[in-house]
């Protein structure tokens, strides 16, 4: 379902939907421009060090994840199972990392290098953030432990997260680093020119070529430092029935581990 805004409104009609599976972006936040990420790409991530700020992120993801529930919940048919696998931290602030942390942290430093060197301005560092934020299995359950089992008429019924291989992964280092970096491109490119615009509309495209073939250099001397650079909350909800009744049967696991999948040290 390419296309439909997930997190804007409902994208079926009410009590509809039997089984909602997703794999999309759920961690993106709305509704989060104007919030600074001072230090890091990825706000919540250990270089990001302003605890009011992450507060105001962790304020507006909670205000969110809340949101998603409801419109999920409004569109499944009673009995109906909402099932997503999103990007998840294994612990909380300060100690947040998940999904990218290696290439994050890589993007940190390259942009704190250039700054340093004169190349870019901080400005641009300040306008590189992207809108996302990696929940701990405690924030995804909030709302439910909150309202004593459910939220939404959703019953959590289980919660737990898992590490990914890193999907572009080949034994030829150069390979693995064009391919894992220009999917860094795909869903960090636009947000980077728009960065780099501030250095002037003429150079962006220049520096953005130029900050891609940096990072490519940096996976391709370690590329065994992004192998498990993937961390996913498997979250399993239940829409309970009409009058009320539902099955509370609630479950999480908090180490990043997965059958068949030998966790990151």
């Amino acid at each position: 379902m390419a296309g439909i805004p997930l997190h804007q409104a409902p994208s079926f009609p009410p009590g509809t939907v039997h089984l909602a599976v997703t794999g999309t972006c759920m961690h993106w936040v709305a509704d989060a421009a104007g919030l600074p990420s001072s230090g890091s790409v990825f706000p919540g991530y250990p270089d990001h060090v302003d605890e009011d700020e992450r507060r105001a992120w962790r304020v507006a993801a909670e205000r969110h994840w809340e949101r998603l529930l409801e419109m999920r919940a409004a569109e499944l048919t009673p009995g109906g199972y909402f099932i997503a696998a999103i990007p998840a931290s294994p612990k909380p602030c300060p100690d947040r990392t998940g999904l990218y942390v290696e290439i994050i942290g890589d993007m940190n430093r390259l942009l704190a290098d250039w700054r340093r060197a004169g190349r870019i301005g901080s400005a641009t560092v300040e306008a590189a953030v992207v809108p996302v934020w990696s929940r701990t299995l405690d924030e995804f359950g909030a709302p439910f432990k909150a309202g004593g089992g459910r939220f939404a008429g959703l019953e959590l019924e289980s919660a737990e997260l898992f590490r990914l291989d890193n999907p572009y992964w080949h034994d030829d280092p150069a390979v693995f680093a064009r391919e894992y970096v220009q999917s860094v491109a795909a869903w960090g490119g636009p947000l980077l020119l728009r960065a780099f615009v501030h250095e002037g509309e003429a150079c962006a495209a220049g520096l953005l070529a130029d900050f891609l073939a940096e990072l490519e250099e940096r996976v391709t001397d370690a590329p065994d430092r992004y192998r498990w650079d993937y961390v996913e909350a498997l979250i399993i909800c239940r829409k309970t029935d009409e009058a009320g009744r539902g099955r509370a049967h609630v479950s999480s696991a908090s180490s990043p581990a997965h059958p068949g999948v030998v966790p990151h040290g």
